[in-house]
């Protein structure tokens, strides 16, 4: 493995959508399946975020915050028990250079592309705003991103070598 390259703007995107995956997993999505467990007297209504969650359904028009099928409830608990800890990890990871990470990294796009396309579809056709579609699409850009940074890469992720070849 050659020497460290610093990070450049699309790995410093990729730190910064991670990291931010982990805080709207927790401020938003986790409310979609853990508030009725916790009554209604809980962190996001204290918080006021669940009247921030009430207001985004109805801006946009999303069905799926509104009034949540079960499907969509699954792919919010796979959110929390995969994604969420892949996230916090992957952003230290990534912003500490560990060539490591590809494989999560990957699995975890792959995970976040796959469960968008039906997000998307009842999205579409449920009628929701470019606004809410737009918002959605970053879950597919960012990962999209994610592979396109690791397929490009060649063997190490990090190194001078990378950087060499591209100049």
């Amino acid at each position: 493995m050659g020497s460290r390259r610093p990070l450049d703007a699309l790995d410093w995107v990729i730190i910064v959508y991670l990291a931010s995956h982990v805080a709207t997993v927790f401020a938003i999505d986790s409310q979609l399946v853990l508030a009725d467990v916790l009554g209604p007297d809980n962190v996001w209504e204290q918080l006021g975020l669940a009247d921030a969650l009430r207001q985004w359904s109805s801006l946009v028009g999303d069905s799926l915050v509104s009034n949540p099928p079960t499907w969509f409830k699954a792919v919010i608990w796979c959110e929390l028990l995969l994604q969420l800890p892949f996230c916090a990890v992957g952003a230290w990871a990534w912003a500490a250079r560990k060539e490591w990470i590809r494989l999560p990294a990957a699995l975890y796009a792959g995970h976040v592309l796959t469960t968008m396309a039906p997000i998307v579809a009842v999205l579409v056709q449920d009628g929701a705003t470019p606004l809410g579609l737009a918002v959605y699409g970053l879950w597919i850009l960012f990962p999209a991103l994610m592979l396109t940074r690791i397929a490009g890469a060649g063997q190490d992720l990090f190194s001078a070598k990378l950087q060499a070849k591209r100049d």
